[in-house]
C-alpha cells in the first residue's frame, strides 16, 4: 500500500559492493577523520584493489592512493549515468545513499525506464521540483561525487604527506591547511571535467548505436 494497492514482488539482489557514496557521507557530517580514513582503505584494498585503480594524468604529480580511489569512482559513475540516459532509466531518488561507489544501477524506490520522451520526467510522485528526473540525473551524481571529495578532500589534498604521522593525526601546521584544501579543490575540479569527458563519450557511443540499429 502507498497512495493505492498496487502489485509488487520480492527480489533478492546480489552486488559486488553495497558501500555507497552516503556511506562516506555519514563519517563526514559526523567529523569522524578515522573512520573516513579506514572505510577509504577497505576500498582501495578490498572493493577495487590498489592495482586497478587510475594512475596519474600526464604532465600531472602523482596522485596518492585516495586520489586515484576517488577518480575511480568518478569514472565508474559517468559511465553508468551515460547508460542510464542513453537507455531511458530513471533512478527516482538519486540522494548520496542511493549512489553506488561501484557505478552499480542500486536503488531502492521508485525506478523505472521511461516509455515516452519527457526530460522532466520522473518516476518518484514525491520528487515535486523534478530534482531527481531523467534530465537531472547526471548533474545530480555529480552534485553527489562532489560530497564523496569533501569526504575525501583532507586525505586527497594531503598528497605525499598522507601517511605522514601528523597528517594521519590532523596535527599539521595551520599554514598547510589552506594548500591542502585548495589541492582537494584542484583535484576535484579536474575529476569534474574527467567526468564530463567520459560521460559525453559513453553517452554518445551508445546514442549512436542505437540510431545505427534502428536505422536498420
Amino acid at each position: 500500500m502507498r497512495e493505492r494497492v498496487e502489485p509488487c514482488a520480492i527480489v533478492c539482489r546480489m552486488s559486488e559492493s553495497w558501500i555507497r557514496i552516503g556511506t562516506f557521507d555519514l563519517f563526514r557530517n559526523r567529523g569522524d577523520r578515522e573512520t573516513t580514513r579506514k572505510l577509504a582503505e577497505y576500498c582501495i584494498q578490498h572493493v577495487f584493489g590498489l592495482d586497478n585503480l587510475p594512475k596519474g594524468r600526464e604532465g600531472e604529480p602523482e596522485p596518492n592512493r585516495f586520489e586515484r580511489l576517488y577518480r575511480e569512482i568518478c569514472i565508474r559513475n559517468a559511465k553508468t549515468v551515460a547508460k542510464w540516459q542513453a537507455y531511458g532509466f530513471m533512478n527516482g531518488v538519486l540522494n548520496t545513499d542511493n549512489t553506488s561507489i561501484y557505478g552499480l544501477s542500486m536503488d531502492f524506490g521508485p525506478f523505472a525506464f521511461m516509455d515516452t520522451f519527457d526530460p522532466m520526467h520522473t518516476p518518484n510522485h514525491d520528487d515535486y521540483q523534478r530534482r531527481y528526473s531523467y534530465r537531472m540525473q547526471p548533474t545530480i551524481i555529480w552534485w553527489n561525487l562532489v560530497r564523496l571529495g569533501e569526504a575525501l578532500g583532507e586525505l586527497m589534498g594531503s598528497m605525499e604527506h598522507v601517511d605522514d604521522p601528523i597528517y594521519i593525526a590532523g596535527e599539521y601546521p595551520e599554514e598547510q591547511k589552506s594548500e591542502i584544501v585548495t589541492q582537494g579543490e584542484r583535484i576535484i575540479d579536474a575529476a569534474g571535467e574527467e567526468f564530463q569527458s567520459i560521460f559525453l563519450e559513453e553517452y554518445k557511443k551508445l546514442m549512436a548505436k542505437v540510431t545505427l540499429f534502428q536505422s536498420h
